[in-house]
């Protein structure tokens, strides 16, 4: 079902403007109600009057209008629900187009929910192990004040404001449009830096924890005697061979291995169709070996998944990464993408011109815990 001009204003004179609030946000979030298919004009005229009347009035009229509360529908109930539902309309356009943008970002983290401007992060490398205990022997307590790092927080914004013009020349189709690029760029950026971070490309967000629980430091992703083969090049078969051995050699802070499993092939978009093809052949191109990496080979390597990005190209045409990253790349979210209603603007001859204003934000940071899961080549 679709909802048209039509269902709209029936639903709206059968319901009053309070009850019908609830059941348009459900419709938009089901996707039955579209902003294209009520328009801008419309959906004033059936909440509020004739655009051409309540927009020439004064500008202190106007701006009176839509101040009041949203959420409590009490000054103005007409003008509250029209803010109202314009807003889900909207988000429901940035959202969908956020939600269409291709995205590797989500296979290279792991997500922390949290509401703390900085958190302090368990690292990896010196996990806490069980111990062996004698009979009525407590157990000690994990640690958590030895081994951190501290991630910050940021909040991302665009805003979006619903002018009288849009409104009186019923530019529908333009405000959607503008939403829908607002979802695109959030998502392009989003991507951006999560694929960036989880690399250590220009990253300032890693800082480690040192044994007296308060002091932090800058501490280094890659490093040619651990994680970074700078002579690496994805050339031939023997490449993943030395990337993986150099992944199981990794040692915690009592010089045991911690067991990397290498799970993604990251490149950039210049080699992925080479990674591609190499990991779907079934032998090696010398001596019709089998591929330990293919179809048929070991069974914890054959699962290897190949990522690409555009980002990387950005960044390095030749340059690969290779290993488990989601393990140590944190993103943490302290709240996802979404369209919120702005408060009035005063004082400008735009400001005076705005029906109603909604910010498109969102506020995440990624960082790393640890830097031996991820191989860096070249």
């Amino acid at each position: 079902m679709t909802v048209k001009l039509a269902d709209y204003k029936g639903l709206l004179e059968d319901l009053g403007p309070q009850q019908f609030v609830p059941t348009a946000l459900d419709l938009i979030e089901s996707g039955e109600m579209k902003l294209g298919d009520i328009g801008l004009k419309n959906l004033f005229k059936a909440h509020i009057g004739d655009p051409e009347t309540k927009l020439r009035e004064s500008d202190d009229s106007l701006s009176r209008l839509f101040q009041g509360d949203e959420t409590k529908l009490q000054e103005d109930v007409n003008a509250s629900a029209f803010s109202v539902v314009t807003k889900k309309l909207l988000s429901s356009e940035v959202i969908a187009a956020y939600d269409e943008f291709p995205k590797i970002g989500p296979e290279l983290v792991t997500v922390l929910n949290s509401t703390k401007k900085e958190d302090n992060i368990p690292g990896l490398t010196d996990l806490d192990e069980p111990v062996a205990l004698n009979e009525r022997e407590e157990a000690p307590e994990a640690s958590f004040d030895e081994k951190w790092c501290r991630l910050g927080e940021q909040r991302y914004a665009r805003q979006l404001s619903i002018t009288r013009q849009m409104i009186l020349f019923d530019q529908t189709g333009m405000v959607a449009l503008k939403a829908q690029d607002l979802g695109t760029g959030a998502a392009r950026f989003e991507e951006r830096q999560t694929i960036q971070q989880a690399i250590d490309y220009n990253s300032t967000s890693w800082y480690v924890g040192s044994d007296d629980g308060q002091t932090v430091t800058r501490t280094a992703q890659w490093d040619s005697g651990t994680n970074h083969l700078t002579s690496n090049a994805f050339a031939s078969a023997g490449v993943l061979n030395t990337a993986r051995l150099r992944l199981i050699a990794q040692t915690n802070g009592k010089g045991r291995r911690i067991y990397v499993i290498p799970k993604i092939l990251l490149m950039p978009e210049a080699l992925g169709d080479t990674a591609f093809e190499y990991l779907k052949s079934v032998l090696k191109s010398a001596a019709n070996a089998i591929n330990p990496y293919g179809p048929n080979g070991r069974d914890q390597y054959r699962n290897l998944k190949v990522l690409t990005s555009p980002v990387l190209d950005d960044i390095s045409t030749v340059q690969w990464y290779y290993g488990d990253p989601a393990i140590q790349t944190i993103k943490k979210v302290v709240w996802p993408l979404e369209v919120v209603k702005a408060p009035q603007a005063s004082g400008s001859d735009f400001a005076a011109e705005v029906v109603s204003r909604y910010m498109v934000t969102m506020n995440f940071a990624v960082g790393l815990r640890d830097n031996k899961y991820l191989s860096k080549n070249l």
